[in-house]
């Protein structure tokens, strides 16, 4: 269709329809993802040329608001089938003005992706803090212990603060100010994996990729386990924005350890994290099979719970994936 021809209203109506089907039936979209949106462009545009000689457009703009509920409600899936990436040369290409939000909805996905790791990290930092408390109350660990886990909850924190940094520059200061750390720790503790393995991932999200694997092999030394270092790997990978390289690594653990029960939680809570019901609700049943053959008793009601609440996910998530 050339963009210069004036289309008649009933034709643009016809391309509301069109659109809404594709929204609806998104999985056929995939490769078209672009197409779609420029498809809403073309609606967008015809509508302004009317709305500006004084057209009545209700019932246009309802039904076309509805489609965009649905292709909202859609969004990550949209995103994901497309990737970023287009969407960014998209843009570039096309210089579309911000009320045409769709041509930002990666933006959109990003940032609840974002909030979601933010809330979950929150909440786990919450409690790890109250454990912390509670140790040290009941224990009373000597100063140089409390000192060790003192300086790990801080590195906790930057790994929050990280997830929400806008800027290259302030995630550069903050993995500094983390691997700072790490050489805290190991001066305390040595002999203990988590400051070599921490600062490996630091040193990975620098780019220092030489140095980050000496430090790896330095903690793989001290876990002695491959399965056991790659899920420690990943946990540190999420809490430092890296999940995709976080589910690579879990995804490898638990093809070769299919048994490993620690990766499969982990591997759950990602997918939690990012939406994703079905995935997340296939690897808590296998949490839930492993639990009980190798009685982890306390994983049992937990799990059991976290199924339950992606269960009542479930239908809102299959309309919107439809």
């Amino acid at each position: 269709m050339e963009s210069s021809r004036i289309l008649s209203l009933d034709e643009i109506r016809t391309l509301i329809d069109e659109y809404g089907k594709r929204a609806a039936n998104l999985r056929d979209q995939k490769g078209k993802e672009i197409a779609l949106l420029e498809l809403r462009d073309t609606i967008h545009n015809s509508l302004m040329y009317y709305r500006e000689r004084g057209a009545y457009l209700d019932s246009e703009d309802t039904r076309l608001g509805n489609h965009d509920m649905v292709l909202k409600g859609k969004a990550h899936s949209l995103v994901r089938m497309g990737g970023a990436t287009e969407f960014a040369r998209a843009r570039s290409r096309l210089s579309p003005e911000t009320g045409q939000w769709w041509w930002w909805l990666d933006k959109k996905v990003a940032e609840k992706n974002r909030q979601n790791r933010k809330k979950n990290f929150l909440t786990l930092s919450t409690v790890v803090g109250i454990l912390l408390v509670l140790y040290f109350g009941i224990f009373r660990l000597p100063p140089d212990e409390r000192e060790y886990y003192d300086t790990m909850n801080a590195i906790e924190t930057i790994s929050e603060e990280f997830t929400v940094s806008a800027s290259r520059t302030e995630q550069l200061a903050l993995l500094e100010e983390a691997y700072a750390l790490t050489k805290k720790m190991q001066e305390l503790f040595p002999e203990r994996y988590p400051s070599y393995l921490i600062a490996g991932v630091v040193l990975e999200k620098k780019e220092d990729t030489e140095k980050a694997h000496d430090y790896y092999h330095q903690a793989r030394a001290l876990i002695g386990s491959e399965p056991d270092f790659l899920v420690e790997q990943a946990y540190w990978y999420l809490h430092l924005d890296s999940g995709e390289n976080a589910l690579l690594v879990l995804n490898e653990v638990v093809d070769t350890y299919p048994d490993h029960l620690a990766a499969w939680n982990l591997l759950g809570t990602i997918h939690e994290v990012e939406q994703r019901i079905p995935q997340a609700m296939q690897a808590y049943e296998r949490v839930l099979e492993l639990a009980e053959e190798q009685n982890a008793v306390s994983l049992i009601p937990i799990t059991r719970m976290k199924i339950a609440m992606l269960q009542m996910q479930l239908p809102a998530f299959s309309f919107n994936n439809e």
